[in-house]
């Protein structure tokens, strides 16, 4: 009896899991709705998953033009807590983190709890954010601090660019092939990556 009960809670949660995986691909802004977190405009998301929002994902907020990448982790509670409630039966620390309209998330982001990303901001590959970042700044590091404004950033990117962000995906990667000298692949995946 005991290892059916085990064998059939396993079954629910891969089920579970893969209706979380459909539900995520099919509309990703639903999906993060359904979890709780609370958008206010379009948010991209370029991989997710109901982890990546902790235990509370109704205390986070997401304005408008937010893209989050892979591996961004919202943690809204710090639960190093846990082995000292021996101590302190009621110790808590859980908190809303809000971002901002205009941000963009770098790949494994970490914001932990009571953090605000102000508008306009860029954030980082890897960054581990620990207090509020102000409007109009990119930060990055561990903990993530401001580098730069974005208008700074904005300057650099355009001294770089290489003048096809316009374009679709595919033209766009048949642009930067040709920029690094890099072959067409035959049956290469989508946008000829």
């Amino acid at each position: 009896m005991e290892t059916e009960t085990a064998l059939l809670s396993m079954v629910r949660g891969v089920a579970n899991a893969l209706r979380d995986r459909r539900a995520a691909a099919r509309d990703p802004e639903a999906f993060a709705r359904s979890l709780g977190v609370d958008l206010r405009g379009r948010v991209r998301f370029y991989g997710i998953d109901r982890a990546m929002f902790g235990s509370e994902p109704w205390l986070v907020s997401l304005g408008d033009n937010v893209y989050v990448t892979a591996g961004v982790q919202f943690i809204t509670h710090d639960g190093g807590t846990l082995i000292l409630r021996r101590e302190v039966p009621d110790l808590e620390w859980t908190a809303p983190i809000t971002i901002g309209d205009d941000v963009y998330l770098g790949v494994r982001t970490t914001i932990l709890p009571g953090v605000t990303i102000g508008d306009r901001c860029i954030i980082g590959a890897g960054s581990v954010v620990t207090r509020d970042i102000p409007a109009n700044s990119v930060a990055a590091g561990v903990p993530a601090r401001v580098i730069r404004s974005v208008d700074d950033y904005l300057d650099r990117m355009r001294a770089r660019s290489l003048g096809c962000g316009h374009l679709p995906a595919a033209e766009k990667a048949a642009v930067i092939r040709q920029i690094y000298g890099v072959p067409q692949q035959v049956g290469a995946g989508r946008a000829g990556f």
